[in-house]
């Protein structure tokens, strides 16, 4: 073959570049500006028929100055002004005729035309969006219940083709009865030039604020007495209003414990394993939305009381800011009516915040013991006592459903409902789930999306506690789960008869284990995979519930020291006797349920716990 010479080379790449630009100008034309130049005759042959209707219907032209008539697309079609439809280009794509329209203006006395035809993305190149309005104040709020309720109104109106509008010519529809609990919407409408319109709205929600209503249910914002009006459901757990702080936050303490905790910093709240357990562990387990409705930088009373100034109710120290802290003796006394009638006092005793000195802290009196004038108690470390953490709420939090019993506490706005085949692991912790003829309590959902669940009762049979002790013939009791004898293996492969575990997993849990006192934090920790096992003293909702009447428990805390905290006793507080003192116990049981369980009924309540399948 004979080669091309230089010149034939040139020649034929100077055809492939023509034929390179003919090609991407045809590809141009095709794509975009035939689309165009099609676009640009149907806006004409719209605005002669626009002038023709306008023509033959001079009564719809505007009369006065500035005024404005418009003829949609759809009417010159429908009207016969326009016999063929417009399209995109060659498409068969039609352009929207309720969309499109021609406005005619009146201007200085004469009539101007403006056509707005929307082709798909296409669009006439004229001002057809209306201005933009912006309110004073918030676009969503709520207010109380018989409040006085005044609009912000509108701050400005801007329009990208007219400039600054007037405020004045907004038109406000809606009204707001705060007589009436309810939701209510106000429309803001506005218009420009061309009389294109825009709207905005206000939505005003009329609630209960629960500051409010602690106000008008006590003479000074505490309750007092033995109240039954005052339980409030908030991040899946049930709490106990105490009253309206001088801030219009609102204090609230855990309905029961949920957990017993050693001081551990010679009884300093300040310092203590306590207030690390509280504004981490527990604070970290409230659901997202509920953590938005706590306030963050409140401040607890924690003065050194004495046996001398117990009844005080007026605080002189405070603790550093934290958002979850405990009650202190004074808020204790404000709710006293007589000498020991109080909602606040427990069938068991708990901890307050209030040191006695550097070798004791103060605690509640429980319900069994008030016999000697004397409401609070002092312990010693390493005492452990139950805790029922207490929280502010934020001043505007609402409301939305319950009338504040025990068995209808009131709903706030951090409530959420589960949907019917949700999973169990979108739920919150405290939640309640009945599996197996037993009612559980959530206490966290895991990374791997197994849910952890812990019982509100004791494994029974046939209406009998089962009582289990350790049988392994050796003097070390730590809690092993491969040790046959040992509670951990009785726990993981007898107790199963008991119960259905099929929608259990096994997983791997961290057993605490300390040279002496059960600590927040252990000495050491083993691992070990099992099914169901001991909850941990520390864990949500370990503790005993007031409202059971159930057997002494097991805990999964091992210590090698003989007086040691490893058992839940009757009277409601962790065992410290030697182990030969307290054979046997009842069993607590924990699990994990799947990371595919859903919920099939129920709304998480003690009264209507989830039922899963």
């Amino acid at each position: 073959m004979k080669k091309m010479n230089p010149k034939q080379k040139k020649i034929i790449i100077i055809l492939i570049i023509i034929i390179s630009v003919l090609l991407l100008g045809w590809i141009i034309w095709s794509v975009w500006l035939e689309k165009l130049y099609i676009m640009s005759k149907n806006e004409k042959i719209m605005l002669d028929a626009s002038v023709r209707y306008y023509e033959l219907n001079s009564g719809r032209l505007p009369i006065e100055d500035n005024g404005v008539s418009t003829v949609s697309l759809k009417t010159l079609y429908d009207e016969k002004y326009i016999k063929e439809a417009f399209y995109l280009g060659k498409t068969s794509k039609l352009c929207d005729a309720s969309m499109s329209w021609t406005k005619v203006r009146k201007e200085d006395g004469q009539l101007k035309y403006y056509v707005y035809l929307k082709c798909g993305k296409l669009e006439s190149n004229v001002d057809h969006t209306g201005p933009t309005i912006t309110l004073n104040g918030d676009t969503s709020l709520q207010i109380d219940h018989n409040s006085e309720y005044e609009d912000a109104g509108v701050k400005n109106v801007v329009d990208k083709g007219d400039g600054q509008l007037e405020v004045a010519n907004v038109r406000v529809s809606g009204k707001v009865d705060t007589t009436k609990i309810g939701t209510y919407t106000i429309t803001y409408t506005a218009y420009d030039n061309l009389k294109n319109k825009s709207q905005v709205k206000r939505v005003v929600k009329v609630v209960d604020m629960l500051n409010t209503v602690t106000k008008n249910n006590t003479e000074n914002g505490y309750y007092k007495g033995s109240v039954g009006n005052n339980y409030v459901l908030f991040s899946g757990m049930l709490f106990r209003v105490v009253g309206v702080n001088s801030d219009n936050t609102t204090k609230v303490i855990s309905a029961y414990p949920v957990s017993n905790m050693i001081y551990n910093s010679d009884n300093n709240f300040e310092n203590s394993d306590i207030k690390n357990w509280l504004n981490k562990y527990f604070y970290e387990h409230l659901s997202t939305k509920a953590k938005k409705y706590v306030y963050q930088n409140s401040t607890w009373c924690n003065d050194n009381l004495t046996t001398d100034n117990l009844n005080s109710a007026s605080c002189s120290k405070e603790s550093k800011k934290m958002p979850v802290g405990l009650l202190s003796i004074q808020e204790f006394n404000r709710s006293l009516d007589g000498d020991y009638a109080s909602f606040l006092q427990s069938e068991y005793i708990y901890w307050l915040i209030n040191r006695k000195d550097k070798d004791a802290a103060w605690a509640s009196r429980d319900d069994f013991l008030l016999t000697d004038g004397s409401n609070f108690l002092s312990f010693t470390s390493p005492t452990a006592l139950a805790v029922r953490p207490v929280l502010n709420l934020v001043s505007d939090i609402a409301i939305i459903g319950g009338s504040g019993t025990e068995s209808d506490p009131y709903l706030l706005s951090d409530y959420s409902p589960a949907r019917v085949q949700s999973k169990l692991n979108t739920r919150f912790s405290g939640e309640y789930v009945i599996y197996s003829g037993y009612l559980f309590r959530i206490v966290e959902v895991d990374d791997d999306g197994t849910t952890k669940v812990v019982m509100d009762t004791t494994l029974s049979n046939d209406g009998q506690d089962i009582q289990i002790k350790y049988d392994n013939g050796d003097n070390d009791k730590i809690y092993n789960a491969k040790q046959k004898g040992n509670i951990a293996y009785q726990i993981n492969n007898k107790l199963n008869q008991y119960i259905n575990t099929d929608l259990f997993v096994k997983k791997e849990i961290d057993v605490p284990i300390y040279k002496t006192y059960a600590t927040y934090e252990a000495n050491r920790v083993e691992h070990y995979t099992v099914k169901l096992f001991a909850p941990d003293m520390f864990e949500l909702f370990s503790a005993r519930n007031t409202k059971n009447d159930f057997a002494s428990y097991w805990y999964r805390n091992s210590s090698k020291q003989a007086n040691t905290y490893f058992v839940m006793a009757n009277a409601g507080n962790i065992y410290t006797q030697p182990l030969s003192e307290y054979k046997t116990a009842g069993v607590k049981l924990s699990a994990y349920f799947k990371d595919n369980v859903k919920i099939t009924s129920g709304s998480g309540t003690r009264e209507d716990p989830y039922y899963v399948k």
